[in-house]
C-alpha cells in the first residue's frame, strides 16, 4: 500500500530536497520555454533544413491544446501548493504537461538527428524534466508517468501516416492553402472554446507562430535534406532572432481586447517574426532558399 501511495503522495520527496537540488532543478522548466523549443528547432533546421523540422513546429503549437483537454479531462488537481516550489499557472495536473510535451519533443528530435549522442542527450533531459516535476512539488510520480504515456501517443500520431500526409500536402505539394484553412478553425477554438482551460498568452505563442509558419510555407519553406551542416547559416540565423527579440524588448507592449481577455500584440508580433525568420528569411538570404514545387 505504500508503494502505491507513493505514486499519489509526494510527501516522500521533503527529506530529498537540498539547496543544491532545488537550484539544479529549477533550472529544468527553462528547457520548457517557448523560446528554448523554438531555438532548437531553429538551430536545427539552419543546420539542415528538412521538413520533418517543420512538422514538429506545427504540433508542438497543437500539442498544448492536446495537453490543457486532457486536463480538463481528468480534472485532477496538483500535490497541495506548499509543497511547490515554483509557480504555476493552473493546478489542474492531470497528466503532467512538461512530461507530455518533454517525452513527444525530445523523442522526435531523436527520431530526426541521426546522431547516438543526440538520442542519449534527449533520454537524458526527458529524465531530468521528468523527476524535476516531482522533486518541485507540482506533479505526483502518477501524473508524470501518465504525461510521458499521452507524450508517446502524440508522438506515434505525429509519425504516422495519415498526419505526415497532411503535412507533405502542406510543405511539399505547396498546398498551403489548406494549411490556412486548418489554421482558420485552431484560431476558432482557441478564441471561442479554450480560453476557459488554456492562458491567453499560450495562446498568443500558438497562433502567432502558426500564422509566421505558414506565410513561410505560402513563400516557400526549404523541405530537403542538406548533407553537410551549415554553421554559417546558424550564426546569421542567431543573429537575426536576437535582433527580433531585442526589438520585442525595446518596443513598448501594446494590447487589444478580445473575447480571451487582452492579447499582447507585440509578444504575437515577435513570435510570428521568429517562426517566419526560422523557416524562410534566414534560409532567402543567406542562399539556400527553394521553392516548394508549386
Amino acid at each position: 500500500m505504500g508503494f502505491i501511495n507513493a505514486f499519489t503522495d509526494i510527501s516522500w520527496v521533503l527529506s530529498l530536497r537540498t539547496d543544491s537540488l532545488t537550484d539544479f532543478f529549477k533550472l529544468m522548466p527553462i528547457l520548457m520555454h517557448a523560446t528554448f523549443v523554438f531555438g532548437t528547432i531553429g538551430i536545427l533546421f539552419w543546420l539542415s533544413p528538412i521538413r520533418g523540422l517543420a512538422d514538429l513546429a506545427v504540433t508542438s503549437c497543437f500539442s498544448h491544446l492536446y495537453i490543457n483537454l486532457l486536463k480538463v479531462i481528468f480534472a485532477q488537481s496538483r500535490p497541495p501548493v506548499e509543497y511547490q516550489l515554483i509557480p504555476v499557472s493552473s493546478q489542474l495536473g492531470m497528466p503532467s504537461g512538461d512530461a507530455v510535451f518533454a517525452v513527444f519533443f525530445w523523442m522526435t528530435i531523436a527520431t530526426l538527428v541521426n546522431s547516438r549522442t543526440v538520442r542519449v542527450l534527449s533520454f537524458i533531459i526527458v529524465v531530468l524534466i521528468m523527476v524535476s516535476r516531482v522533486y518541485l512539488g507540482v506533479h505526483t510520480p502518477l501524473q508524470v508517468i501518465v504525461g510521458a504515456i499521452f507524450g508517446l501517443i502524440l508522438y506515434f500520431v505525429h509519425f504516422s501516416k495519415p498526419v505526415q500526409n497532411v503535412f507533405e500536402i502542406w510543405f511539399e505539394r505547396g498546398k498551403v492553402i489548406y494549411y490556412w484553412m486548418t489554421l482558420a478553425v485552431i484560431i476558432g477554438l482557441v478564441i471561442m472554446v479554450f480560453p476557459a482551460v488554456i492562458d491567453v498568452r499560450i495562446g498568443v505563442v500558438i497562433i502567432s507562430s502558426l500564422i509566421g509558419l505558414g506565410i513561410a510555407a505560402t513563400f516557400g519553406i526549404i523541405c530537403r535534406e542538406i548533407d553537410e551542416f551549415n554553421i554559417g547559416r546558424v550564426v546569421w540565423g542567431v543573429l537575426l532572432s536576437g535582433a527580433i527579440y531585442w526589438a520585442a524588448f525595446v518596443i513598448p507592449d501594446y494590447y487589444v481586447e478580445v473575447l480571451s481577455g487582452k492579447i499582447n500584440l507585440t509578444d504575437f508580433g515577435k513570435y510570428a517574426l521568429l517562426t517566419l525568420n526560422m523557416y524562410w528569411f534566414v534560409p532567402k538570404t543567406y542562399g539556400l532558399f527553394s521553392k516548394t514545387g508549386r
